[in-house]
């Protein structure tokens, strides 16, 4: 990379992730697993810098690529090139001799880049075409891979997955970023694993991985697979000289964060829907089990609570929703931006009309929304601009709302623990000085309470992981 400038000074817990990448095992080769809104994505602009590296080749979500362009933007004076768009010819060009200190492509750019469609020679797809990953020989012109979110090599059979492992045996430096490396389940850390040290540490073969550190179980007729007693000590035994992990408790210049739910009575109206479904439930589950249909039913009374139900394609509004009401409370209650997650389409839609009814001005991040780009920086820049109207998987990755401090959970179907820590990470990041309050809106006595209650658990799950990582990495 050519000399730059940094604008901006790292904190306490960047120079330590630094400083780790620095002076680790495997020089160079580190997994960065920050809690969300840590900065990590300038820690490894950092490291990339002082590992004195000719140029980096940025991987990542493509909802994360805007948040690169931003950093490197704000921070430095390196340069940057997206490879994405144009002509595969003008791309590789572009990688080859554009002299950029960053490239940046989404994991699903990777499979123009090096991978070839081959005839499958034996099993049940013989004589079709398939991508397989190139075995790359030539001198790649960029020697670090960042590796944003490496949480997405969960599956070490993907083609992504086993581009990333070709990449990360050509790179002298490999930096992996996550906030949430697990996603709840220690078998997706054997492909993070092996892109950092090719097998070293868990094992050269997932099957072997998956028989040393787990053991079958049936539930009902399907397997799965659990973790072992101890497994979880040993294999974060195997990766704690090869990772650094930086929570919040770490963080004494974030400000607070609190949670709190607030609990909304069904209507008359919702009540007779919500006895109707449930009934159809009960009588799927003596007549057929656990079905599709009865997980459909699930959803619906989700919907129900939120104030609408989908009958085929068409949404049927009920009178009135106590969670509009409720959320309106904190909104008005609010003296900044608020942002409010919803999980259906039907939601958003009905959230953005019943704000803009009572004079309330609204951006909205959701699929049918065309241009997105539009609708942030309208929440960012219009002072006007109060609540951000979003789906979790457009608003709530890749995105920093550091200016607002409020977030309300509407409904809870789509959500997720990875997809609740990113979204909350949205406001409670690096940059933030105001107190952040997250509400989480529940009809008293419904789908919603289990429904929030499971993925806290999920998240208490996963953070068990987390936390070991940090109580037990070197000094």
């Amino acid at each position: 990379m050519r000399e730059a400038e940094f604008k901006t000074v790292p904190m306490e817990h960047q120079l330590r992730g630094i400083d780790r990448l620095l002076g680790c095992t495997l020089k160079g080769r580190i997994g960065e697993w920050f809690d969300i809104g840590l900065g990590k994505t300038l820690t490894a602009i950092y490291g990339a810098y002082l590992l004195e590296s000719r140029s980096a080749l940025v991987v990542c979500p493509n909802s994360v690529i805007r948040t690169w362009k931003e950093q490197i933007t704000e921070h430095t004076t390196l340069s940057y090139t997206v490879l994405q768009g144009g002509s595969l010819a003008a791309r590789k060009f572009m990688l080859q001799y554009g002299g950029y200190d960053f490239y940046i492509i989404n994991f699903e750019g990777l499979k123009s880049l090096w991978a070839e469609k081959r005839e499958v020679s034996r099993g049940k797809n013989k004589g079709k075409n398939k991508y397989y990953p190139v075995k790359i020989s030539e001198e790649l012109s960029f020697d670090c891979l960042i590796i944003d979110e490496s949480h997405h090599l969960a599956d070490p059979y993907s083609l992504q997955t086993r581009i990333i492992f070709e990449l990360a045996k050509k790179c002298p430096y490999v930096i992996e970023l996550t906030g949430t490396p697990d996603n709840g389940k220690l078998k997706s850390l054997w492909s993070q694993g092996y892109a950092l040290d090719h097998g070293k540490r868990l094992g050269y073969h997932f099957p072997r991985y998956i028989s040393r550190y787990f053991r079958q179980i049936y539930k009902g007729s399907f397997p799965d697979w659990v973790p072992k007693k101890g497994s979880l000590n040993e294999v974060m035994t195997e990766l704690s000289d090869v990772t650094v992990r930086v929570d919040r408790r770490d963080c004494a210049d974030l400000p607070d964060l609190t949670e709190q739910v607030r609990e909304v009575e069904l209507t008359p109206e919702q009540k007779k829907y919500k006895k109707t479904i449930s009934q159809n439930i009960r009588s799927d589950m003596r007549e057929l089990g656990i079905t599709t249909s009865v997980k459909n039913k699930t959803i619906k009374l989700l919907q129900v609570n939120g104030g609408f139900f989908l009958d085929g394609e068409n949404p049927i509004r009920m009178k009135e929703s106590p969670k509009l009401d409720a959320m309106l409370d904190i909104v008005e209650e609010s003296s900044g931006k608020v942002i409010v997650f919803h999980s259906f389409v039907e939601e958003g839609r009905m959230i953005e009309e019943f704000l803009k009814k009572r004079k309330i001005k609204v951006s909205c991040l959701r699929g049918e929304v065309k241009n997105k780009d539009a609708e942030v920086e309208k929440f960012k820049n219009d002072a006007s601009t109060k609540v951000l109207v979003a789906h979790p998987a457009s608003g709530g990755i890749g995105q920093n709302f550091q200016f607002s401090n409020v977030i309300v959970f509407y409904s809870y179907a789509m959500l997720s623990p990875t997809r609740l820590a990113q979204a909350i990470g949205r406001i409670h990041r690096t940059g933030q000085k105001t107190a952040c309050s997250v509400y989480y809106l529940v009809a008293r006595h419904s789908a919603d309470e289990p429904a929030l209650l499971s993925i806290l658990q999920n998240a208490e799950q996963a953070q068990a992981i987390l936390d070991w990582l940090r109580d037990n990495q070197e000094d």
